[in-house]
């Protein structure tokens, strides 16, 4: 037994975990303050990962989710039990989700498990989806979701869309848009581009708006 035991001490690479090297305390310091409180786990271990997080107080794991990405909050604590899911979903806890420089597995990922969700419907504040990095990503957006609506989004960034798929996104997606971005090298030319203008007059919040347009000369 005790040679077990000395085993797996051994195999063991210590890893020193401390909640403040996580959580900055202040935010004009520059650098993180250390805590003295140290937590020693086994970095091949997942399940005494897992624990650790387990053992630290909801106030302090929302706070350390609030930082991730969709994509790795719900890839990888999502449904590890009842406790994670009742944090991930916190109304406080808002998401801003950016699909365009992603790979193609966590794309169909994003959309096809974390979309879904009606709580992450209510708390989505921002998305960039866009066709430049993955081909035809806007299109597959609008394909799966054609009547998507996302109540809570003020924040929408287009990149390389077609300008029927940007004026689609905007009647469909929210009104109470606050920060809109469309950056695009395709041609589009006048009429259109007076449309669009039209489309964002009706966002009576917009707060800002960014467009990057072609018109076919200097593209």
């Amino acid at each position: 037994m005790s040679s077990d035991i000395y085993n797996s001490v051994e195999q063991s690479q210590n890893l020193t975990l401390s909640v403040d090297d996580v959580i900055r305390h202040d935010d004009d310091d520059d650098e993180v303050q250390s805590s003295p409180t140290k937590i020693i786990c086994d970095t091949n271990d997942n399940s005494v990962v897992r624990s650790i997080l387990e053992f630290l107080p909801d106030e302090i794991l929302l706070d350390i989710i609030s930082y991730l990405k969709p994509y790795d909050i719900y890839h990888s604590l999502y449904n590890l039990n009842n406790r994670f899911n009742s944090i991930i979903n916190d109304f406080q806890l808002t998401l801003h989700l950016d699909i365009s420089y992603i790979s193609k597995y966590e794309f169909d990922y994003c959309l096809s498990s974390i979309l879904p969700l009606p709580s992450v419907l209510l708390r989505l504040h921002s998305l960039h989806i866009s066709n430049d990095e993955t081909y035809g990503a806007i299109a597959l957006f609008i394909r799966q979701y054609p009547h998507l609506n996302i109540p809570s989004l003020r924040s929408l960034s287009l990149t390389d869309a077609t300008i029927t798929q940007i004026k689609f996104l905007f009647q469909r997606l929210s009104i109470e848009l606050e920060h809109i971005s469309i950056v695009t090298n395709r041609t589009i030319d006048m009429n259109d581009k007076r449309q669009l203008c039209q489309l964002l007059l009706k966002h009576k919040a917009l707060r800002s708006c960014r467009l990057s347009l072609c018109d076919g000369v200097d593209c």
